[in-house]
């Protein structure tokens, strides 16, 4: 009887031992990791995520040596004295390769077990080879930009933005300052100001804001010298810190070029002034002895007291006239360009009727046209619109231009005027003239003062070379432009073009 009873005992010890195996089987195979078990350097036992992680059909795992499937001979050396050492592994970072080649990186933990009274280990393994590339990513993110910031002419620096301690500054940075590294890094960005009391309230500012542009600091040198620099800041976490990024730029240079342009413009400005004055000096004196050399002249032309006695006496007559009148076109000219680059020349802007500054511009130059044999056409002028500018620059224009047209125009052809509203709203005016042309290098050269091209046609033309660049500087004046359009044997356009906001409508 107690024979059958030991032996019930034993079937039920076995049965329980069966049912406790398999409980810790089903749970090694449902586990959400791979789990394995290793004996002499040989996996005994491994779950079913083991299978899918190494990439080998079920079963044939069992045997193989651990060795096989590491990727570095050297890291399987590494990690099995590690284990013999400590006799626990905790996260070990391992490169394996997988059944079907690939190399993939896993975490291992381990701990040391007696398993059918043998030494073996217990294994559990992550797969990290995303976290892995990520983090390979991120290096060579990292080290693409500090090469990048290295290599930058503008000098980069961190600083944390509670207390202005310097974290990083590229090489450019040191060679501003003019420092080593270890006399930059770890120090205080307010060190390296001439005023220490202003970080603080720029850290504030870019907290608030998050950037800052522009920002004016005056930095100092290991000299005590100090130079100006212009700073554009911004908010950023580095190495999981509030921090401050900037780039930086001395200013020395510029500020003593504004300097310089300053006192330029200072004495560019006097001389004006002086030549302006000078000028209007000269044209009272010069003016009254012109306007009775021309009344004189042309008494004497009109022979208003009697004969003149030998008739070459009037051709000198006529000669004095015109040179005299000349003269004094001249002295126009010259006063008026004077004005304008003084910016003396002041504009009294009304509605101007663009039809009759037309029309009486051609009035002008009529008798000038009738004896060069050329005709002036205008074209539906009538309906063209209102202007709102300088009644008499507006005349100055148009006259300069229509003079120029005159005298440069082939004898027997014409002259036409045409006028558009763009799709702009800008109004274009025309001056068509059928002249020798103007070779495309020379167009911008005769918008110049005093430019007169050479040629056989223009040899016998008379003139300053101004009226161009007047009517030029009065039409930028108005805020429009001047565009000389011109085709060699064929003729030239002068064509004007006021800004949209003074047109002011039709004519009624």
């Amino acid at each position: 009887m107690a024979v059958r009873t030991d032996i019930t005992d034993l079937k039920m010890m076995q049965r329980q031992l069966q049912e406790s195996e398999f409980k810790f089987r089903t749970l090694l195979e449902t586990a959400p990791i791979p789990l394995v078990l290793i004996s002499n350097g040989k996996y005994i036992y491994a779950n079913e995520k083991t299978y899918s992680l190494f990439g080998v059909p079920d079963g044939e795992l069992l045997g193989r040596e651990t060795k096989e499937f590491y990727a570095d001979p050297e890291a399987h050396a590494r990690a099995l004295a590690l284990l013999t050492k400590e006799g626990r592994v905790e996260s070990l970072e391992v490169e394996i390769q997988r059944g079907d080649g690939a190399l993939i990186w896993i975490t291992v933990s381990s701990a040391p077990i007696i398993y059918d009274g043998e030494p073996s280990v217990f294994a559990g393994m992550i797969d990290i080879t995303a976290a892995k590339q990520f983090e390979e990513a991120l290096l060579e993110s990292e080290r693409r930009f500090r090469a990048i910031a290295e290599s930058s002419p503008i000098p980069l620096i961190i600083t944390k933005q509670s207390d202005g301690e310097i974290l990083y500054a590229n090489a450019q940075t040191k060679l501003v300052l003019e420092r080593e590294e270890v006399d930059i890094i770890g120090k205080s960005v307010a060190s390296f100001m001439e005023d220490p009391a202003g970080r603080e309230s720029r850290a504030t500012a870019i907290a608030e804001k998050g950037y800052l542009d522009r920002d004016e600091i005056i930095m100092r040198l290991p000299d005590g010298t100090s130079f100006p620099t212009v700073h554009s800041l911004r908010s950023i976490i580095f190495d999981g810190v509030p921090a401050i990024v900037g780039a930086f730029m001395d200013i020395t240079e510029q500020r003593r070029a504004e300097l310089d342009l300053r006192q330029a413009k200072e004495e560019a400005e006097a001389a004006n002034a002086t030549k302006s004055q000078f000028l209007a000096v000269m044209s009272h004196e010069l003016r009254t002895p012109l306007n009775a050399i021309i009344g004189f002249s042309e008494m004497m032309t009109q022979k208003v007291f009697g004969p003149l006695g030998h008739e070459r006496y009037g051709d000198y007559a006529v000669d004095i006239h015109d040179s005299g009148t000349h003269l004094l076109e001249l002295l126009t000219d010259i006063l008026d360009l004077s004005r304008i680059e003084a910016g003396h020349m002041k504009r009294e802007e009304t509605v101007v009727n663009i039809s009759s500054v037309v029309q009486e511009c051609i009035g002008f130059v009529q008798m000038r046209a009738r004896e060069n044999n050329v005709d002036i056409r205008t074209h539906a002028f009538d309906a063209a619109p209102k202007l709102l500018a300088d009644n008499k620059q507006a005349k100055q224009i148009v006259l300069n231009l229509l003079t120029n047209a005159v005298k440069y125009t082939t004898p027997g052809t014409g002259i036409n005027i045409y006028w558009a509203i763009k799709a702009s709203g800008e109004l274009e005016l025309r001056i068509v003239d059928k002249g020798p042309g103007i070779p495309s290098l020379d167009i911008e050269r005769i918008l110049e003062p005093f430019t007169r091209l050479e040629s056989p046609h223009t040899s016998r033309v008379e003139g300053s070379g101004l009226g161009l660049a007047i009517a030029k500087s009065l039409v930028e004046g108005h805020g429009g432009r001047l565009d000389i359009v011109s085709d060699v044997g064929r003729g030239t356009e002068a064509i004007v073009v006021f800004p949209a906001d003074r047109v002011q409508g039709d004519n009624d």
